[in-house]
């Protein structure tokens, strides 16, 4: 068999909101709910290194790095989850209809790339996990800790859970899973919020901090942070007294 293993820069690159977008749309085409969509999300910002474009393993090494290293070479990780082992390379070209085993780089392209990271998580096809174990599509069930099992077992999985639930709350989601205009009108007023990367609404949690608003934070919306560090603080703030909030069971009222 002869593999292609000249290193090739994808052709259909774009920008990191236009792919975001993309991968809510796909995620709604293949059924997932919210909340799984916010798994999905969060486990492309970690694997890409927040660029949400389809990566190399070990993108910073050289190829003879990876040659000498990887056991699965020419087979590597590539794409938003890095697929790896000529099996799983076999597998996506029959469900693509595109010879990602003579030419692995093809798993780079953006179209490519994005259906084995929805599919593949949907349907178990990289640990036999599928989202759906951890995650229910009506949302009434979120262990976005263990979800982490659907790709690589538990590494780093508090740290993409927290970005899942930075997610589940972000207005691009929020929006697209709106049943109407009617939800995402109670967002309330949208302000601009230093360090986020979209408008949020006053009633919207703070980055998932589900019992205090931003309105809360910014006196609805009058108070603006000035600069990212504020926001940061903001967010330390709400996710300590989220804490003291579940440890006593009953509201806490921020006056100043």
């Amino acid at each position: 068999l002869s593999v292609n293993t000249t290193p090739k820069v994808p052709t259909n690159k774009m920008d990191r909101q236009t792919s975001i977008n993309r991968i809510i749309k796909e995620c709604k085409n293949l059924g997932l709910g919210k909340e799984q969509c916010a798994y999905v999300l969060a486990t492309t910002e970690h694997e890409t290194n927040n660029t949400f474009l389809p990566v190399v393993e070990a993108y910073w090494l050289s190829d003879e790095w990876r040659s000498s290293n990887l056991r699965y070479y020419p087979w590597f990780g590539r794409g938003f989850v890095q697929i790896t082992w000529k099996s799983n390379y076999e597998l996506y070209s029959k469900l693509l209809n595109v010879d990602l085993v003579s030419n692995p780089d093809l798993a780079l392209e953006y179209d490519n790339a994005l259906f084995i990271l929805v599919d593949g998580m949907k349907n178990g096809r990289f640990t036999g996990r599928r989202v759906g174990h951890y995650i229910s599509t009506d949302g009434k069930n979120v262990d976005y800790v263990n979800a982490r099992r659907v790709v690589n077992g538990m590494d780093k999985a508090q740290h993409i859970a927290k970005l899942a639930r930075n997610w589940e709350y972000d207005s691009r989601v929020v929006g697209a899973y709106a049943v109407n205009k009617d939800v995402v009108d109670t967002r309330g007023k949208l302000i601009t919020i230093p360090g986020k990367s979209a408008p949020v609404g006053i009633n919207e949690p703070i980055d998932g901090v589900k019992s205090f608003t931003w309105g809360e934070a910014t006196k609805n919306g009058t108070r603006i942070p000035p600069n990212w560090k504020v926001t940061k603080n903001i967010i330390d703030v709400a996710q300590e007294l989220q804490k003291i909030r579940d440890h006593y069971g009953v509201p806490i009222k921020v006056i100043s």
